[in-house]
């Protein structure tokens, strides 16, 4: 049964929302270009909560209001930091304040939305279907269209000379978009597992791997291939009537890929050496990855400069841009700004959501609900290489994404609200 009207207009919202961040013409904007997002994505929520309260469709479940903690306790830090500092203030400072408000309300408000197999498909996949196509063009005009390719596709990059021929788009950063198109690499991925019409599932899931390659983020590239071997054995062990004919197909596709290596590497030595040469040296050679200069050991000072800084250590000293130097890395920035009391809140949170998704997708997995059990499946495998991307970049804190993860926990957590009320109806 499909949702009615008024609810449809509230997907309709969100899936917007979700694809007008992605449009954002970066280069237009500049430097701000973070802080930009954030205040249409403030904008954008605070009509959609306006419009949930009036229709009476806001509710803080017991859930949520746990999960609200952590948010809640950022922005306390921040707002305290930012009263602390008032005499520093820099212009980025004040965008740090929308950050939490924007988790908070993309919590409240999504989360009062029913997610059904319709409105995943709908509202969540076709939406990120459109905006894996925009990128693909983007980027196969910028390779193939000349110069006016290039002028377009600039539009969508910062004009920073080391983002040239990498995809990124609105996204600024490497790194950020490789971890959005693993996100939906892995969706695409689940629900050729077990989804209707496969076939256009596998093409956005390749189209998906191009995009990850063409970031040339050598810890996107590895993370996009261990949660693809995380993503099967998971399937294989729990998914439910297909596991035999997933587990063929994963011990085909690791024979071909086998099989395959001398000519990858090749391929990858001659049209992607950047991406080539640093996956290399991380694997064969990571301890040359631990002096002079280099991508890991910038991130590994900036450890030791927040290690050096905080005196706190248990709470952090806040946002402080004016003294504290560029942090791109999680562990450095969460520390230096929030303690390990922060560091923890952060892990319980995300823990939270990945035994929340993973109980979903068990649940979901044998109720012929592909699209459901895919996505909790797809939330699960990107949770857990989180880890792999803490060290390049802040994760789902980079301010051009915050809302698109912080709205899918919200789906997770609708997800679990509506499965335990059927569970409870059973009984």
């Amino acid at each position: 049964m499909h949702p009615s009207n008024s609810r449809i207009s509230l997907h309709f919202l969100f899936s917007t929302l979700v694809i007008l961040v992605f449009l954002v013409p970066a280069e237009l904007v500049g430097r701000y270009v973070g802080g930009f997002v954030n205040v249409i994505t403030l904008a954008a929520l605070l009509a959609f909560i306006l419009i949930a309260i009036v229709k009476g469709r806001v509710n803080i479940t017991g859930k949520l209001s746990k999960l609200l903690v952590f948010p809640v306790f950022l922005l306390l830090i921040t707002f305290i930091s930012l009263i602390v500092s008032a005499m520093k203030l820099q212009v980025s400072d004040a965008f740090e304040l929308i950050k939490p408000i924007v988790m908070i309300l993309a919590l409240v408000t999504v989360s009062t939305l029913s997610w059904g197999e319709h409105e995943v498909r709908r509202y969540i996949y076709i939406p990120l279907i459109l905006i894996v196509l925009l990128y693909v063009f983007l980027y196969f005009f910028e390779l193939f269209g000349g110069s006016l390719g290039e002028s377009v596709a600039s539009l969508y990059r910062r004009d920073i000379p080391v983002l040239n021929m990498k995809v990124v788009g609105s996204l600024s950063q490497t790194y950020v978009a490789a971890m959005f198109f693993t996100f939906v690499y892995l969706f695409s991925l689940a629900l050729s597992f077990s989804g209707k019409k496969p076939f256009i599932s596998a093409v956005v899931s390749l189209l998906c791997l191009v995009l990850i390659l063409g970031t040339q983020s050598r810890m996107g590239v590895i993370a996009a291939f261990i949660a693809t071997n995380i993503m099967f054995i998971t399937y294989i062990l729990f998914g439910g009537s297909r596991r035999r004919s997933v587990s063929v197909l994963y011990f085909s596709f690791l024979a071909v890929f086998i099989i395959s290596l001398p000519g990858i590497i090749y391929y990858a030595e001659q049209n992607y050496p950047y991406l080539y040469n640093g996956i290399v040296n991380y694997i064969f050679n990571f301890g040359d990855n631990l002096s002079g200069k280099n991508s890991m050991t910038t991130r590994l000072d900036q450890i030791q400069w927040a290690l050096d800084n905080n005196s706190l250590m248990i709470l952090g000293g806040g946002i402080n841009k004016e003294e504290a130097r560029l942090l791109e890395s999680w562990f450095a920035l969460y520390y230096y700004r929030y303690g390990m009391l922060g560091m923890l809140a952060y892990a319980i949170f995300w823990f939270s959501i990945m035994r929340l998704a993973f109980n979903n997708f068990l649940l979901y997995r044998f109720a012929n609900r592909p699209a459901t059990s895919s996505f909790n499946l797809t939330v699960v495998t990107i949770i857990s290489v989180f880890p792999l991307f803490a060290l390049s970049f802040p994760i789902t804190d980079s301010p051009l994404i915050i809302c698109f993860f912080y709205s899918i926990v919200a789906v997770v957590l609708s997800m679990a609200n509506i499965s335990l009320s059927a569970h409870q109806g059973k009984s």
